[in-house]
């Protein structure tokens, strides 16, 4: 999936067909 996510840092994935799921 996104590495950011992972790698502890809050990005937000790009705002494409999917809604940012960052909760």
């Amino acid at each position: 999936q996104y590495g950011g996510l992972n790698s502890g840092r809050p990005v937000t994935p790009p705002r494409t067909a999917n809604p940012p799921k960052k909760r």
